[in-house]
């Protein structure tokens, strides 16, 4: 638990320095342009669609965990 509340509380003070770099913020979802909006969500759909097709379910329970107890 204490190593988990560790790599969260450093990727939390990578996420700060980056909103504060205006560069990184207006190429991001803060972007006045629709093309970066829409980049960005089609890579977000992508890696849920890549996700999904990579993990294992049961089709009986609809369990994505691929435990012996599911695939029963």
């Amino acid at each position: 638990m204490v190593l988990m509340f560790g790599v969260f509380f450093v990727d939390s003070l990578g996420f700060l320095r980056i909103v504060e770099t205006p560069t990184f913020v207006q190429s991001a979802w803060q972007s006045p342009d629709f093309g970066d909006h829409l980049f960005l969500g089609a890579v977000h759909v992508l890696g849920a669609l890549v996700g999904a097709s990579s993990t294992p379910t049961s089709t009986a329970t609809g369990c994505f965990c691929g435990c012996s107890a599911c695939s029963r």
